[in-house]
């Protein structure tokens, strides 16, 4: 079934409309193109709306912060509700400043569809305390529980990305193997699910399910991608991702 949902997907081409950081930007863009998404990136809050109403998904993250970037971010957003499109937030970093801080609180006074950060960003969203810092996490306790109680604060689905990722609606959160140990190692791979789990949410299918097969087929495929050498693993994933890799075969559990 997996399977066959990826190649749906790829033969849909989904239009994701990304708007992320200048540093995983082209990450981001050829991790949506391998996929069999197109990746579109604005760059002007005026065009917001018009590009907004082009795309199938759209995800945001708050990597930078600036005036202009953040006038940007508010603009999709606020295009993204007006026309209903699935909206994923990446709160890069959330917990690091008051400014980021700031915007998140901003960007989430209206309705998302799925947020997606690490521990430690998840943690801080939920008002639960969190040791970690800039774009990494520590080992946070009760990760199903953090990941449910931000669906529950803010309404929406939840995958919290780690050694094991958690995906959550507040009600239902099931626990999936997180990938290769090499892949919080390349900058850049939780926006690149971000982005992926975006163009999921274009599926028929319910949005839970498509953000638990999106974050199962990501982590298999980092798996795939792994040689054991660090700078192998971004090439072979794109690889891996274009092939749409068949092994789902591995246990998930459910923590209701």
């Amino acid at each position: 079934m997996e399977v066959q949902l990826i190649t749906s997907l790829q033969q849909r081409r989904p239009l994701v409309l990304a708007v992320t950081n200048f540093i995983t930007a082209g990450a981001v863009a050829n991790c949506l193109s391998a996929a069999g998404m197109s990746p579109l990136m604005p760059s002007d809050p005026a065009e917001a709306a018009e590009l907004v109403a082009l795309a199938d998904a759209v995800v945001v993250n708050i990597g930078s912060v600036g005036a202009e970037q953040a006038a940007l971010l508010r603009a999709v957003v606020t295009a993204a509700r007006q026309l209903k499109k699935p909206l994923v937030l990446d709160p890069v970093a959330v917990g690091a400043s008051q400014a980021r801080r700031q915007l998140i609180t901003e960007l989430l006074a209206g309705p998302v569809t799925l947020i997606r950060g690490n521990a430690s960003e998840i943690a801080v969203l939920a008002g639960a305390t969190s040791h970690g810092h800039g774009i990494d996490a520590g080992a946070e306790p009760k990760l199903a529980q953090v990941a449910a109680a931000c669906a529950k604060r803010y309404a929406c689905l939840v995958v919290l990305s780690g050694p094991v990722d958690y995906v959550s609606d507040g009600q239902h959160t099931k626990a999936l193997p997180g990938g290769s140990p090499l892949m919080p190692k390349v900058v850049g791979t939780g926006d690149m699910l971000s982005g992926f789990l975006a163009g999921c949410l274009t599926l028929p299918m319910a949005p839970l399910a498509a953000a638990e097969l999106g974050t199962a087929y990501f982590g298999q495929a980092g798996v795939q991608a792994d040689d054991g050498q660090l700078g192998h693993w971004l090439s072979n994933f794109l690889t891996v991702l274009a092939q749409a890799p068949h092994d789902f075969g591995k246990a998930v559990q459910t923590n209701d």
